[in-house]
């Protein structure tokens, strides 16, 4: 089974999410999370890199932006491909307290990378999946407001 690992970039002091434009789609008119499918690593035969460390490496290739741990927000099956898709959050203690400028890396993947507003995005995905996704970001910004000094707080 193909397994992809997108990375869901959270800016949440501008409440702005990274997209990118593919260049091979006319889905949601191009616009997805940066991903790409998971790839065999050095090892035992057939292992395969983690969704975190995958989704970092696309991250990486696809807009220049370098990003530590990540989360893993939610998995599924794809309804056409029938791949297994994670989607994996990253915010900006993951991008080192700052939200950098990505770069377009791969012309002939991308047409352009950018920082959307969320509520855009959510214009943009419409209904479905991809909603759910934008509740998932939601709920790790709440998350993240009500734990000060490492305790957490109910919201």
């Amino acid at each position: 089974m193909t397994k992809i690992a997108l990375a869901v970039v959270h800016d949440r002091s501008a409440d702005r999410v990274l997209l990118i434009r593919r260049s091979d789609t006319s889905d949601m008119e191009g616009w997805a999370f940066p991903g790409g499918k998971v790839e065999s690593i050095d090892g035992p035969p057939a292992e395969m890199e983690t969704m975190c460390r995958a989704a970092r490496r696309e991250l990486a290739e696809e807009t220049g932006i370098l990003a530590n741990g990540g989360k893993t927000l939610l998995t599924r099956t794809h309804p056409r491909t029938g791949a297994l898709v994670t989607y994996v959050y990253f915010c900006e203690e993951d991008l080192g307290k700052s939200a950098p400028r990505p770069r377009r890396m791969e012309p002939k993947k991308a047409d352009t990378c950018t920082w959307m507003p969320r509520l855009k995005v959510g214009e943009l995905f419409g209904r479905g999946f991809s909603q759910m996704v934008l509740h998932k970001i939601d709920a790790e910004a709440l998350r993240a407001k009500s734990t000060i000094n490492g305790k957490h707080f109910a919201a």
